[in-house]
């Protein structure tokens, strides 16, 4: 975990995660991942990952349920401000780059 870190290079969908009561608080969608390509945006709260309730789980735990085998699957349940039911994203995992130095 601390090599693929360090490196910036892991499967997975392309998002940063922060803490949220409900889950997994989306902070960042890197451009043209598997995530953006969903239509995940920042300020979603991934509620649930494969079905699984992620309320009360840590940042650390969501994230290592959301990474997988390149190729595969994982189905998020996200909850979108100003939207009252879930949403629901199958989204293929990929090999990310995580960028080193971002700006605005």
């Amino acid at each position: 975990a601390f090599n693929s870190e360090i490196e910036g290079n892991f499967f997975g969908v392309g998002a940063k995660l922060g803490e949220d009561p409900l889950g997994a608080k989306v902070a960042t969608v890197f451009q043209d991942a598997p995530a953006f390509k969903a239509g995940l945006k920042e300020g979603d709260v991934i509620t649930a990952v494969d079905d699984v309730v992620m309320a009360g789980k840590t940042t650390d735990f969501i994230v290592s349920k959301i990474k997988g085998k390149e190729g595969t699957t994982v189905k998020l349940t996200v909850m979108r401000m100003g939207q009252e039911k879930p949403i629901i994203m199958v989204v293929r995992r990929a090999q990310i780059t995580t960028p080193t130095v971002e700006g605005k």
